[in-house]
């Protein structure tokens, strides 16, 4: 899996065309967004879910957005498509694994820097948050650094390797070793496109805060639905940004173009 070497600057234009193409098709995408932030609140399940299945519905929310890009409707079904190619989701539950391991590794680091009674004590109520200090010779500093570097390191694997395993199959090992040496091959535009990002994330997160505090005579049901608004809008462009990436570093023949029957339809 040959990749390409992009200038710095290329990280902006994927943020910039996920913002776009989002913005053409707002409906059925944030539709999308908001029905897996609807599946995470199922009680356990959700998060069993999510946890396994979550490259999947990040590779359906791509399958859409390509489609867009090739001018035909989006529809939301189109989420569940990796469920109903062959052979992509077992490969795509796969790439669900360094997240897992990054995740046990998070709880490992938080129970040695607290002790297992510590953190029992303040699961119980028996002892209040503001009491609780590290163990001995651990340090609260040096544990984040180590899951932001865990964090980091799940995002190398599976960022490329999510579109290359739902369009082009083949093994979700090298995909995520492809992944890794296209991540450290364009380090400047990744950098600049997660910045950009996360300074998008913290000014919509503010926004529908906002909103938020607006709903919050609903109670219950006013946080509800400024999760979903959150899910319906960070996920899809998260995932076209990933989309756009993808195809600027590995290339992409592309979905055929869209016949005169589907660009009269899209445009319904």
């Amino acid at each position: 899996m040959q990749y390409r070497k992009v200038e710095a600057g290329r990280g902006a234009e994927w943020l910039k065309g996920a913002i776009r193409l989002y913005g053409e098709h707002p409906g059925p995408l944030a539709a999308m967004g908001a029905l897996i932030g609807l599946i995470g609140l199922l009680p356990v399940l959700g998060s069993v879910v999510l946890t396994l299945f979550y490259p999947a519905l990040l590779a359906g929310l791509m399958f859409a957005a390509r489609e867009a890009q090739a001018g035909r409707r989006i529809e939301v079904v189109q989420l569940f498509q990796a469920f109903r190619l062959p052979g992509r989701l077992p490969a795509l539950v796969v790439l669900a694994l360094p997240g897992i391991l990054a995740g046990l590794l998070s709880i490992w680091l938080i129970v040695d820097l607290f002790g297992l009674e510590t953190l029992a004590q303040l699961a119980s109520g028996a002892t209040s948050p503001d009491k609780v200090q590290p163990a001995e010779g651990r340090s609260l500093g040096g544990v984040l650094i180590k899951m932001i570097a865990a964090a980091l390191v799940v995002f190398a694997l599976v960022f490329f390797a999510v579109p290359l395993v739902m369009f082009g199959g083949g093994s979700p090992w090298a995909a995520m070793g492809a992944s890794l040496r296209a991540c450290g091959g364009n380090l400047g535009a990744l950098v600049l496109y997660l910045a950009l990002l996360i300074a998008v994330v913290l000014v919509l997160s503010i926004a529908i805060g906002i909103v938020g505090m607006l709903l919050a005579a609903l109670g219950q049901l006013g946080q509800v639905l400024v999760h979903l608004a959150l899910f319906a809008v960070l996920l899809p462009l998260t995932a076209i940004g990933n989309l756009l990436a993808w195809q600027a570093v590995f290339g992409d023949a592309g979905a055929p173009p869209a016949t005169r029957e589907d660009q009269a339809v899209a445009e319904l």
